[in-house]
């Protein structure tokens, strides 16, 4: 799933940063098909985590600067797919196979319902006070 205009939020840090996020998806996806191993799985499940993570630090703060109505929505499903990402992670540590297979299904989801429903409320709201 290659980013496309359609996908943007109009604010080009978050742009990129749901570029990384797709690229990641896009590894997983390949880590699974060629069956890369464990290790290969794991260390990206653990840069999602972290990524995704500084990710929504950068959304919310700049909710916050700028009071953003729909922060606390955000706040709440940013801290929801942590939660799933953390929970994926364990599970996968402890030997579940399933895992990848369910965190590709997670990722994708996100990018579909949240970057191209949610986020992309914000854009206009950010762009009328000169962030793009």
């Amino acid at each position: 799933m290659p980013f496309t205009p359609e996908m943007s939020v109009k604010v080009q840090l978050f742009d990129q940063e749901h570029k990384r996020l797709i690229d990641l998806t896009e590894s997983l996806y390949a880590a699974l098909k060629e069956d890369k191993g464990r290790i290969s799985v794991a260390k990206l499940l653990e840069e999602l985590e972290h990524y995704t993570k500084s990710h929504f630090v950068n959304e919310e703060d700049l909710m916050q600067k700028y009071s953003y109505s729909g922060y606390d929505k955000q706040k709440r499903q940013h801290d929801e797919f942590i939660s799933k990402v953390a929970e994926l992670k364990q599970s996968y540590n402890e030997g579940n196979s399933k895992v990848p297979s369910q965190a590709f299904d997670i990722l994708y989801a996100w990018i579909s319902h949240h970057i191209l429903k949610v986020d992309a409320e914000y854009g206009e709201f950010f762009n009328k006070r000169g962030i793009r």
